[in-house]
């Protein structure tokens, strides 16, 4: 279930390379298999910027979760939300976002830009956990700098437990 705009394309390790910016995600991590990759474009003035490559991994267990969605084109998934919004809602599911960033920014660029990628994504009317997760999510990138190369990962294990790491 590779979710791209462009082939994926394997290098001599055999990671899946995100097609636009090459950033190598290994085909298994944390016990997760990898479900797709796509990269962030922030689009400032008339300039597009890559931001952050993304890769989704999926507990194999889980992965019968997400046949709906297996034969949908890039295309298809950018315009139908209901991956996204199942991705969020089925607590069943465990799955890691692994974020490798391809360009230095601010902490507080990134709280904004992840902001902005999830609300997009969630139902205007959200229940009071939804909103406290959301409001939190901004504050948590408190560094003052993302460098290239920096790892993000947001895991939800069985049962909705969240976790996020930074390089580690």
């Amino acid at each position: 279930l590779f979710a791209s705009s462009a082939a994926v394309s394997f290098d001599k390790s055999g990671n899946a390379l995100e097609p636009a910016s090459s950033t190598p995600y290994p085909l298994v991590f944390q016990g997760s298999e990898l479900a797709g990759v796509a990269i962030r474009v922030k689009k400032i003035a008339f300039v597009s910027i890559q931001v952050y490559a993304v890769g989704l991994y999926v507990d194999p267990k889980s992965l019968g979760e997400l046949k709906a969605w297996k034969a949908k084109s890039h295309s298809d998934l950018a315009r139908d939300a209901s991956l996204f919004q199942a991705l969020l809602k089925d607590n069943k599911l465990t799955m890691a976002l692994r974020l490798v960033m391809v360009r230095t920014v601010t902490g507080e660029q990134m709280g904004t830009a992840i902001s902005e990628a999830v609300e997009a994504r969630l139902p205007k009317s959200r229940d009071a956990d939804c909103e406290k997760a959301f409001a939190g999510l901004k504050s948590m990138f408190s560094a003052p700098s993302l460098k290239t190369g920096t790892e993000i990962v947001f895991k939800r294990s069985h049962g909705g437990t969240p976790g996020v790491t930074v390089d580690g």
